[in-house]
């Protein structure tokens, strides 16, 4: 008898250039235009064009207005008692 492992799929921490553009829900040619105005200022980590998913998860919620901090979203989130 085979026992089935299950397996967590990896939940990635970077994403590259085109991941990043598809995170934030734009096309690659805006992308590159956000880039290099500076409307997107999350600087791509030294080892080449891959951006750290949490710094691009801060600057979505600091454009939005969302709280950064976790203690912040839960209480962003849960209603008045």
């Amino acid at each position: 008898m085979t026992h089935k492992v299950r397996r967590h799929p990896v939940r990635p921490r970077v994403f590259n250039f085109g991941e990043t553009a598809a995170y934030i829900g734009v096309s690659m040619t805006k992308f590159s235009e956000m880039r290099k105005s500076g409307e997107f200022p999350v600087k791509p980590l030294p080892y080449g064009d891959y951006f750290y998913k949490d710094a691009i998860d801060k600057w979505l919620n600091d454009v939005s207005g969302l709280p950064t901090t976790t203690a912040d979203h839960e209480s962003a989130w849960t209603p008045a008692r």
